[in-house]
C-alpha cells in the first residue's frame, strides 16, 4: 500500500474537489477495494495498492465510465440538430468498458422514439419516470443525481444544474466527447498527449495546452477568458480529464438526493450537504434569487474507503433546531453546535450563483470548522423569533433581518476569543429588526414582538455569553433587568404603569397573563437607538413618578411619597455608576446594549442564574457628591432607628423634571432638596452645602439614580454621608458600634 498525495484535487474550486471523488470512487469500485482518501489540509490523499504509474494507466486504459445520458434534455445528442460527435462515437466503439455505456445509450434512443415523448405540458416528468424505469442500473445513478421526481413535479439538485444542464450546456453530452476525445479517437502526433492532461488532473503536473471547450459551473477560473465578453461568451478552457473525473464524483451525490426527498421538500435542500443560499458570511454571496442554493463540500481526516464515503455524503446531514439545515446560515450554526456527522473536520463552503449573463459558477465561499460550541444552541432562540417573519417584508426590514443573520453567521463561525461582542451584536442587531418591524404596519400586522408565545431569549442562558467584563454591558443588564414585582391579579395595573425598564422602551405590552404583544401605539419613550440613552432614562424616571402618583391617587398603599426605584434587577456596582455619571463611558454603546439586553426575558431566572463578572475592586475612587446624596433616595427600602421609628427616605417628583432639563442648576437644587431631607429624617449628613462637583449633568445623574444598585452600596453612602455620631448597619459594619440607624428591605422586595 502506498499513499499518494493528489496535488490535482484540493478542496477548491467545487470541481476539483469533486474530482477526488471520482478518484476514490472509481478506483474503489473498479480497481482496488481496499483503497481509502483522506485529505491533508487542501489536498486529497489516495492510499492503494497503485503505484503512481499504475493510476495513470487505470485511467488512461481499464477505466469504465459510468454512462451518463440525459435523454430528456435538449442539446443531450439524442435530438436530430444536437452535437452527435461523443454519442456516435461511443456507439460505434467495440471496446469492452463502453459496453454498458452503449447499452444505455440504446435504451435512450428507444425511448426517445417512444409516441408523445416531447408532448404535453408534463411532457419532462414523464420522460424523467419513463428513463428511470427503462433504463439500465448503471446510467439511473446519473439520472438520480441531476434530477429527482416528487409526484408529478421535478425538482433538481444543485451540483448538476437543472437536470443536468446548465443553460445550453448539457453536462452529458460533454461529458461524452470527452470520453471520445481522450479514449475512443484515434490521435495525431501534434495533438497533445491525454496522459498529460491525466497526470494534470491528478498530481498537478504542468498540463500543458488546455482544450478550448465548456466546463460549466465548476471552476471559476476555466471561465476567465469569458469576461472579456459582455455577455460571458468568451472561449473557456479546459482539462478533459478533470472535467471526466468531476462528472464521475459527483455521482457520489445521486443516492442521498433520491432517498431523502419528501413530499413538499425542495431538492436542493434535502440533497446532502445542498441548502438553499444565504447573504451572508461572504462579500460574493448572491441574493437567493440569483443562487442555485449553496454546496457545503465535507473535508475528512480519517482513511475512509469509497463505500464509506459513500455512506458520508448520502446520508449525511446537518441538524439545526431538531430538523435539517435549510440554508447556508443554518448550516454554519449546525456545523458549530457538532449537528453534523462526525468524522468531518470542516466544510468549504460553494456558492452556485449567477454570474457572467445568465450562467452560474460555483464560487468558494470560505470554510468553517466543525466544532463542539455548545453555546451557539442559543441562537435557535433568535431563529424560532426570525421564522414567524413574513416572507415578503419592505426594504428597511429586510435589509435589518440581513444584519441579524450576518451577526449570526460571524457568531457561529468565529475562531477568536471576542465571543461575547459576536453574542452582544446579535441582540443588537435583533433589536433594530424588532423596532424595524414595529414601524412598519403590515409587518407587524403579520408577526409578534420577540419573546411572544413563551418564546422568549432566557437571561440565564444569554447573559453568561454576553458579558464582556465592561461597564457598560454590566449597566445595560441592571437596567434591562428593572422590574417590579406584583401579586397575582394585578399585572394588568402594573402593565399600565410599566411594571419594567422594557414596557417603557419597546414596543410592547403585557396581557393578563404576562403574554408579550405589540403595544397600540408607540412605545411609551419612543426612541431607542436614535435617542441619547440618558435622555431615553430621563424620561422614564419622570414617568415612573408620574406612574406611582397615580397609583396614590387610585388608592394604592404607597406611602411617605412616591417610590421610583425598581424591586428587582441585577445591582449594579458603585464605581460602574461613578463611570456613567462622569461621562467616562461610551454612551452609545451602552445605548444599543440596553437595547439589546431589553430583548430577554428575565422573569423566572434566580439571582444566582444572573451573575456577572466582578467589577474593580470597591471603594478605589471616589464618588461625586451628587451621587452618594442622591442615590440612597431611590431604594425601595426604609431607615429604622434604635427605638423602632421609621426615617423614610423618598425623592421628591419634581427632581425628575430638574434632572431631565440638563442643566447644572436643576442638579444642584436637586441635590440641596436632598440635604434638607437627609437632616429632616435625622440622618444628619457631614454635607451642609451644595459643593463644585456636585453639578453633575442631569440626566446621567437621573440615568445612575435609575438604575438598580445593592442595599450595601446604600448603607456605604450612608454611612459616609452621616455625621460622625451617626452609623449605619451593613454587610461591612461592625455589631460592636451598636447603630443607631440600619437600612431595611421593604417587603416584597429583592
Amino acid at each position: 500500500m502506498s499513499t499518494i498525495a493528489l496535488a490535482g484535487c484540493s478542496t477548491r474550486p467545487l470541481g476539483s474537489f469533486l474530482q477526488a471523488l471520482g478518484v476514490l470512487r472509481l478506483v474503489g469500485m473498479q480497481a482496488d477495494s481496499s483503497a481509502t482518501g483522506e485529505w491533508h489540509g487542501d489536498v486529497f490523499h489516495l492510499t492503494t495498492t497503485l503505484t503512481p504509474d499504475n493510476l495513470v494507466d487505470f485511467f488512461s486504459e481499464g477505466y469504465a465510465p459510468t454512462p451518463v445520458i440525459s435523454p430528456w434534455n435538449g442539446g443531450s445528442g439524442f435530438g436530430d440538430k444536437d452535437q452527435q460527435a461523443g454519442i456516435a462515437a461511443i456507439e460505434r466503439s467495440t471496446t469492452d468498458r463502453f459496453e454498458p455505456y452503449r447499452r444505455a445509450i440504446a435504451v435512450g434512443r428507444d425511448l426517445v422514439k417512444e409516441p408523445g415523448w416531447d408532448e404535453g405540458r408534463d411532457a419532462k416528468a414523464r420522460q424523467i419516470a419513463r428513463c428511470r424505469a427503462a433504463l439500465p442500473d448503471e446510467a439511473v445513478e446519473w439520472l438520480d443525481a441531476s434530477v429527482v421526481l416528487a409526484g408529478d413535479r421535478l425538482a433538481f439538485p444543485p451540483v448538476f444544474g437543472t437536470g443536468g444542464n446548465d443553460g445550453r450546456l448539457d453536462f452529458s453530452n460533454n461529458f461524452m466527447q470527452r470520453l471520445a476525445e481522450i479514449l475512443l479517437v484515434e490521435r495525431r502526433k501534434k495533438d497533445p498527449d491525454p496522459r498529460t492532461w491525466l497526470r494534470a488532473a491528478l498530481f498537478g503536473d504542468n498540463s500543458g495546452e488546455l482544450a478550448q471547450k465548456p466546463g460549466g459551473q465548476y471552476s471559476p477560473a476555466s471561465a476567465e477568458p469569458g469576461i472579456s465578453s459582455p455577455t460571458g461568451g468568451g472561449t473557456a478552457l479546459l482539462n478533459p480529464w478533470a472535467f471526466i473525473l468531476m462528472i464521475e464524483g459527483g455521482l457520489v451525490f445521486a443516492s442521498g438526493a433520491a432517498r431523502r426527498l419528501g413530499g413538499g421538500t425542495r431538492a436542493r435542500a434535502a440533497m446532502p450537504f445542498c441548502v438553499d443560499s444565504t447573504s451572508v458570511g461572504h462579500p460574493s454571496s448572491a441574493p437567493a434569487e440569483e443562487s442555485r442554493g449553496e454546496l457545503w463540500a465535507p473535508v475528512w481526516r480519517q482513511p475512509a474507503t469509497a463505500a464509506e464515503v459513500g455512506r458520508l455524503i448520502g446520508e449525511g446531514r446537518a441538524s439545526w433546531r431538531n430538523s435539517d439545515a435549510a440554508n447556508g446560515a443554518d448550516f454554519a450554526k449546525a456545523a458549530a453546535s457538532l449537528g453534523v456527522d462526525r468524522g468531518i473536520e470542516r466544510f468549504v463552503r460553494h456558492g452556485l450563483v449567477q454570474r457572467y449573463g445568465l450562467s452560474y459558477l460555483a464560487v468558494p465561499l470560505g470554510e468553517i470548522m466543525v466544532g463542539s460550541r455548545p453555546e451557539v444552541k442559543v441562537l435557535a432562540q433568535v431563529d424560532g423569533w426570525l421564522e414567524r417573519l413574513p416572507y415578503t417584508v419592505p426594504s428597511g426590514v429586510a435589509s435589518a433581518r440581513r444584519r441579524v443573520e450576518a451577526a449570526e453567521f460571524r457568531c457561529a463561525t468565529a475562531t477568536g476569543t471576542d465571543i461575547a461582542g459576536l453574542f452582544q451584536e446579535v441582540l443588537m442587531a435583533l433589536s433594530e429588526l424588532e423596532l424595524a418591524v414595529a414601524r412598519s404596519r403590515g409587518v407587524r400586522a403579520e408577526s409578534v414582538p420577540v419573546g411572544a408565545f413563551g418564546q422568549g431569549l432566557v437571561a440565564a442562558q444569554w447573559l453568561p455569553l454576553l458579558d464582556d467584563g465592561t461597564a457598560e454591558l454590566h449597566l445595560a443588564a441592571a437596567l434591562a433587568s428593572a422590574r417590579d414585582r406584583y401579586a397575582a391579579g394585578q399585572l394588568s395595573d402594573a402593565n399600565q404603569r410599566g411594571s419594567s425598564l422594557a414596557l417603557f422602551l419597546r414596543p410592547i405590552r403585557l396581557d393578563s397573563g404576562g403574554r408579550v404583544g405589540w403595544a397600540p401605539a408607540k412605545p411609551r419613550v419612543d426612541g431607542l437607538g436614535r435617542r441619547s440613552v440618558a435622555d431615553l432614562l430621563a424620561e422614564v424616571m419622570e414617568l415612573r413618578f408620574r406612574d406611582a402618583l397615580d397609583a396614590q391617587e387610585m388608592g394604592e398603599p404607597v406611602v411617605k411619597g412616591p417610590a421610583v426605584g425598581w424591586d428587582l434587577g441585577i445591582p449594579a456596582s458603585i464605581e460602574d455608576l461613578v463611570l456613567l455619571v462622569e461621562g467616562r463611558l461610551d454612551t452609545d454603546r451602552l445605548g444599543r446594549l440596553l437595547g439589546a439586553l431589553l430583548l430577554l426575558d428575565w422573569r423566572g431566572a434566580a439571582s444566582a442564574d444572573l451573575r456577572l463578572s466582578s467589577p474593580g475592586a470597591a471603594g478605589t475612587q471616589p464618588i461625586p457628591s451628587a451621587l452618594s446624596v442622591l442615590l440612597p433616595f431611590f431604594q425601595k427600602r426604609v431607615l429604622v432607628d434604635r427605638s423602632g421609628g421609621e426615617v423614610w427616605l423618598r425623592p421628591s417628583p419634581r427632581w425628575a423634571r430638574l434632572l431631565r432639563s440638563g442643566g447644572a442648576d436643576g442638579s444642584t437644587q436637586v441635590v440641596e432638596d436632598a440635604l434638607r431631607r437627609l437632616r429632616i429624617s435625622g440622618c444628619s449628613p457631614a454635607l451642609n452645602t451644595v459643593r463644585a462637583d456636585m453639578a453633575t449633568t442631569g440626566p446621567l445623574l437621573a440615568s445612575a439614580c435609575l438604575t438598580p444598585y445593592r442595599a450595601s452600596a446604600a448603607a456605604r453612602l450612608l454611612h459616609d454621608l452621616a455625621g460622625p455620631d451617626v452609623s449605619v448597619n451593613s454587610a461591612a459594619s461592625s455589631p460592636a458600634l451598636a447603630p443607631r440607624i440600619q437600612l431595611t428591605q421593604l417587603e416584597g422586595t429583592q
